[in-house]
């Protein structure tokens, strides 16, 4: 699932645990996704990515989408599978026409020796 981000300015007085309580995420999550090495040391005036939960209409049209991608990466497959099994009946044939081809000028190579 593609996570969603809000743009946040950081203001005096804020602390990543406040906005983590406010924004319902964690002081780790946000340390992480904004590389910060030190969770206790944050400016005024920096922005922050502050990941936002997504609704239930975006997640089930997230998922729609993945079904719809799922369904035609299948569909591709066996068409790739069925030319792919076409060719190689194609390319049989092609060879056995080739042999009988060769038999039969052995054949008549033979009957013209006689």
């Amino acid at each position: 699932m593609a996570e969603k981000y809000i743009e946040y300015t950081i203001q005096s007085g804020d602390t990543l645990w406040d906005l983590s309580q406010k924004y319902d995420t964690t002081v780790d999550e946000l340390a992480k996704l904004n590389n910060i090495e030190n969770p206790n040391l944050i400016y005024a005036g920096a922005t922050l990515k502050i990941p936002v939960a997504q609704t239930e209409e975006e997640k089930a049209k997230e998922e729609e989408e993945a079904k719809k991608t799922a369904e035609a990466v299948a569909k591709l497959k066996a068409a790739k599978e069925a030319a792919e099994a076409k060719a190689a009946a194609e390319a049989k044939k092609v060879e056995e026409e080739a042999k009988k081809s060769i038999f039969e000028k052995i054949a008549d190579k033979i009957k013209g020796d006689k």
